[in-house]
């Protein structure tokens, strides 16, 4: 259980951390579109659950173990280093070729949450947040795969994950609104630290 509260944790802490932009940036966020992220990225959170469970019918639980330890070990290095990461990305940018319109806007979302806002009217739309949704799942992606091949009680975590979420969201635009000072803080490092506990916990187990 304490591992399913650290995935929800880590996986919120990136909500969060978005929200806390956009209320820097005076970039509302109506409760619709709030509930629309949280939910998609909890379906897309469920369905690598379900790949997972698939996953290991063809491998041994040792086996899953070592890669779900792997995979989280790897997330939460690239998470601690998120920073550095899409600075090397925006400035090799011009060579990135992407042919997709969806794929390229997400990859610019994930590069910059706060281009979501497509129209700079300084509300995000249904279908801007779907694409902010997207672009915030690929963590959950991931790391639901690499949790999920190890036996979880899967209603509970995409519950909390649903209910968490939510309150990250919304107590994220608040503090970034409030509390705008607090933009000058990089925090993408503390969901990083939090896979790696998951890491050490799955190596350990």
């Amino acid at each position: 259980m304490i591992s399913s509260l650290l995935l929800i944790i880590a996986l919120c802490m990136d909500s969060f951390l978005v929200s806390l932009a956009y209320g820097i940036k005076n970039i509302h966020i109506p409760m619709r579109s709030i509930w629309l992220i949280t939910s998609i990225e909890t379906i897309v959170l469920g369905i690598s659950f379900y790949g997972a469970i698939k996953f290991c019918n063809v491998m041994n639980d040792e086996m899953c173990k070592y890669i779900s330890a792997i995979i989280f070990l790897i997330i939460g290095i690239s998470s601690i280093f998120q920073s550095t990461i899409k600075q090397y990305i925006r400035h090799h940018k011009g060579s990135i070729k992407i042919h997709f319109k969806e794929i390229s806007i997400v990859f610019d979302i994930i590069m910059d949450e706060t281009k979501a806002d497509f129209d700079h009217s300084k509300e995000l739309s249904m279908k801007e947040a779907s694409y902010l949704a997207f672009a915030l799942s690929f963590d959950s992606l991931v790391s639901g795969f690499a949790y999920g091949i190890q036996p979880i009680t899967i209603f509970l975590v995409l519950l909390l994950n649903l209910g968490i979420g939510f309150i990250a969201i919304c107590a994220g635009f608040y503090v970034g609104h409030y509390y705008n000072k607090i933009g000058n803080c990089n925090f993408t490092w503390l969901s990083g630290v939090l896979f790696l506990l998951i890491a050490i916990m799955r190596f350990l187990k």
